[in-house]
């Protein structure tokens, strides 16, 4: 059987496993667990299964189109048997066993002996260069064999996936198909062999499903932090313009500006990590500085939409560009860090006052310009039409005479 390294999954029929925290973790199983024959016939009938039913869309196929398999259950019923089944597909070649004096399903009474001779003989699986090795080289990771005290601890059934591998992460919702496909068939194998075999546990030895569940907590975070930023900016917008529409438009400014974040990242490559979730959190507080000066511009600002625009801009308008210019240049140092963090940072930064801008002046203020705003104001000033300054104003012509 060729074997390449790919992701693995591991599957442990094993003893319930008592875990010990203080400074490390100290596993304890369950003494009385035993490898007994109607256990071992369970596992030979997943292995077979797995062997020749196997689900392309989940579990990846080798060369010759059998189920990628290691499943050391397999060959050493083929050892107690005399090579008499090295006609099934995962051993190309014939090749010679030793004589046992064990039979298959190995007794209770010969197993921790049979296991410790059959570690030492050579295996029939075949490497990417065509050279065998030794059963306990080739199934050093999936035979639960305890050395000192020369007992059997757990077995184990490995398949590899053909969506995921060593060498990506895929996204939450991806991995978690696979996680529950997978679960699916632990439950399934629970309902055969739990009462002689114990226990079936799934394992992923490229700890891909334990990034699964990291990467729920960072998108949980993310988003969550993400809109309680944007509504704590709803309602501090709203104190200073005490008017709902304003602030509506401006934290909906803010909600835009923290998509366009979010996709310009993505797009150049980056994941959610860590960092990312916690940039993502603060995003709403960096986003809300030029719409709350736009907006009380515009607020303060007497006469028709098309005047107070004109005077918001007059000002705030430099001030605000002189702060975008500011912000950017301050965070384009950054890139050239190489501490992860204070890279990421500047590539936030930079990205977060870009579009905060764009989106305050263009977007923010063309909602301000389209609609009129006098009538959500609660209180305080809504922008008098007729005096401006102890001048009177022309809502025709825009202007103000004084």
């Amino acid at each position: 059987m060729v074997r390449k390294n790919k992701t693995k999954l591991k599957r442990k029929i094993q003893g319930r496993s008592h875990l010990t925290f203080s400074f490390f973790v100290v596993i304890r199983f369950v003494q009385d667990w035993t490898f007994n024959p109607k256990c071992q016939e369970h596992v030979m009938s997943f292995c077979d299964d797995f062997l020749k039913n196997h689900d392309q869309a989940h579990i990846k196929s080798n060369d010759r189109g059998t189920s990628s398999i290691i499943c050391f259950v397999d060959e050493l019923k083929d050892v107690a048997l005399g090579g008499n089944r090295t006609a099934m597909p995962q051993y190309p070649n014939k090749c010679e066993r030793a004589d046992v004096n064990w039979t298959w399903p190995v007794a209770e009474g010969d197993l921790d002996g049979a296991i410790a001779s059959f570690l030492t003989m050579e295996s029939c699986v075949v490497d990417d260069n065509n050279q065998t090795s030794k059963m306990r080289d080739e199934y050093a990771d999936y035979i639960g064999y305890d050395a000192d005290d020369g007992t059997l601890k757990f077995v184990t059934i490995s398949v590899d996936s053909s969506v995921m591998d060593p060498w990506s992460r895929l996204s939450e919702d991806k991995t978690r198909v696979e996680y529950e496909y997978f679960q699916g068939l632990v439950e399934k194998m629970d309902e055969t062999a739990k009462e002689d075999c114990g226990p079936v546990m799934m394992t992923d030895l490229n700890q891909k499903f334990i990034f699964m569940n990291t990467q729920k907590i960072y998108r949980t975070s993310a988003v969550q932090g993400a809109l309680i930023g944007v509504g704590i900016a709803f309602v501090v917008l709203f104190l200073c313009t005490q008017n709902v529409l304003i602030a509506g438009f401006a934290s909906l400014s803010i909600l835009f500006v923290l998509i366009s974040v979010i996709g310009t990242v993505t797009m150049i490559g980056w994941e959610l990590n860590t960092i990312v979730a916690i940039l993502i959190t603060i995003l709403a507080g960096f986003s809300v500085d030029y719409v709350v000066h736009l907006a009380y511009a515009f607020k303060t600002a007497h006469g028709s939409n098309e005047v107070r625009i004109r005077e918001a801009f007059g000002e705030m308008g430099v001030s605000v560009l002189s702060g975008m210019m500011t912000s950017v240049l301050a965070s384009l140092p950054l890139f050239l860090c190489s501490v992860v963090f204070f890279a990421s940072f500047g590539t936030f930064l930079c990205c977060t006052i870009a579009f905060s801008w764009v989106f305050a002046n263009f977007f923010f203020m063309s909602l301000l310009a389209t609609f009129d705003t006098k009538r959500f104001q609660l209180w305080g000033n809504a922008g008098d039409d007729e005096h401006v300054n102890g001048g009177k104003v022309d809502p025709d012509n825009n202007t103000v005479e004084i």
